[in-house]
């Protein structure tokens, strides 16, 4: 399958996810229904094959360390963060651009997050929506070359 496909679906499903998540700070079930639905038709269209499962395993890992901190802090890291990253490994299969983008996302969310302390305008507590990093850490590593395939 082309390359311009698959980042097409894939923006289908990052955008409109940090897009939410930055207004509601929540994503609804059927955004992931959907996402889940492209990420099958990718993987019907563009089988892994044997030699792909792996990868393909490699690629869920960020998502399910996502979905293990949620449930070890009380949900402080939203099952819908997981989840998010869990179908975008589908889409992508690519364990270490996943890994990097995950890598990336928390290191932007850290900064802003210090800026905001260091600024007194948010305490401790406050709840930050996180996929608004994951799409921009995505942006940074689609111009500079996109995820390594």
């Amino acid at each position: 399958m082309e390359d311009i496909w698959k980042l097409a679906a894939e923006a289908a499903f990052v955008i409109p996810c940090c897009v939410r998540d930055l207004r509601k700070k929540s994503i609804p079930r059927w955004y992931f229904a959907l996402g889940g639905a492209g990420a099958g038709l990718l993987f019907i269209l563009d089988p892994p094959g044997a030699a792909g499962l792996p990868a393909l395993v490699y690629a869920l890992m960020p998502g399910v360390f996502l979905l293990l901190c949620a449930a070890a802090t009380g949900q402080k890291i939203g099952f819908g963060d997981g989840i998010f990253f869990l179908l975008l490994g589908l889409m992508v299969r690519d364990g270490t651009g996943m890994l990097l983008l995950l890598c990336l996302a928390l290191l932007f969310s850290a900064a802003f997050s210090g800026v905001l302390l260091a600024a007194g305008r948010v305490k401790t507590g406050t709840k930050l929506p996180f996929l608004p990093f994951a799409g921009a850490a995505a942006a940074v590593l689609l111009a500079c070359g996109g995820l390594p395939r």
